[in-house]
């Protein structure tokens, strides 16, 4: 398994290492363990749930409800099936441009 760190994460996303620690201090992301050290590890889950985050706040949704999408949807299988339909919504909007 896959295993990042914020600057990693940051990098893998082009984002900043700010926006991944202002998602966990607001309970959107957190980190699948912290180190002794204090450095946040994170997963291919966290991967997963950092995409779909991205995704809804580009759809211009708000963190507040996209928390409460992510807190009601624990299940994996689901928030991939959350993703495709995501996908599919904005492939259908580039299509009617």
């Amino acid at each position: 398994m896959s295993e990042y760190s914020t600057g990693e994460l940051g990098k893998l996303f082009n984002i900043s290492n700010r926006s991944i620690q202002f998602y966990d201090k607001k309970d959107l992301l957190k980190p699948a363990y912290i180190k002794d050290n204090n450095y946040r590890v994170y997963t291919e889950k966290e991967v997963e749930k950092l995409k779909i985050i991205l995704i809804l706040k580009n759809m211009d949704i708000s963190l507040k409800d996209i928390k409460e999408l992510l807190q009601n949807d624990k299940d994996m299988k689901s928030m991939v099936l959350l993703q495709s339909w995501i996908y599919s919504i904005i492939l259908t909007k580039r299509s009617l441009l």
